[in-house]
């Protein structure tokens, strides 16, 4: 009986580690935080900014915030490309219209908790935030978004290619009308609760396909 018994629990133990390779296996370019790692989410980081602030009881506000550069939108072409296995003209399309759309806006992807159920309402509206667009070359001005639009935190394939966006946050896409190529943008996010600003400059890594 004791042989068998040994026997039964060397094959559970040998099913268990074929198992564990398999799903190593199939589990590409997940870091060890299972967290994706391609050259899409290694460059995402360059382009997202982050602002938090923890009360005693409350938080005051937990917000990340991605600028949709072209240079990303490449990166997230590619990535997509590979995950959906399209056609080379199909990865075409989707980098032109990636493209178009960013010569006419530029494009924030934000991650935005607050316990205050008021404090945690993004709108273009100006109520608790507001949202001012400025560079290096308009000091003392500003545009206010063309549009924000509320997305599905939910969303697997969001929270994909943002892993930043937390269970409990909203998620917001503004949108401001773009103007002259700058070296710097700044994206100021103000109001009675705090005078949030969020900085990108020119010199930013190139995408590097892998």
């Amino acid at each position: 009986m004791e042989f068998w018994s040994n026997l039964e629990n060397s094959n559970m133990f040998f099913v268990s580690l074929l198992l564990t390779v398999s799903f190593m296996g199939c589990s590409r370019n997940i870091s060890i935080t299972g967290r994706p790692n391609s050259s899409y989410h290694e460059l995402l980081p360059s382009f997202t900014r982050e602002a938090r602030f923890f009360g005693l009881e409350k938080v005051r506000y937990l917000t990340s915030v991605t600028y949709k550069s072209k240079t990303l939108r490449e990166a997230y072409v590619e990535e997509y490309s590979k995950k959906y296995e399209l056609s080379e003209e199909e990865k075409i399309d989707l980098l032109k219209k990636e493209m178009e759309e960013a010569d006419q806006y530029d494009i924030f992807l934000i991650s935005h908790y607050a316990t205050d159920k008021d404090t945690g309402k993004l709108t273009k509206e100006a109520k608790v935030w507001d949202f001012i667009l400025s560079s290096n070359e308009t000091e003392g001005k500003g545009s206010h978004p063309d549009s924000i639009k509320g997305l599905m935190a939910k969303d697997t394939v969001l929270q994909y290619f943002y892993p930043q966006i937390t269970p409990w946050s909203k998620v917001y896409e503004i949108k401001f009308k773009r103007g002259s190529p700058v070296s710097e943008l700044r994206l100021k996010m103000v109001g009675v609760v705090d005078q949030l600003s969020f900085v990108w400059h020119e010199k930013i890594p190139d995408f590097k396909e892998q």
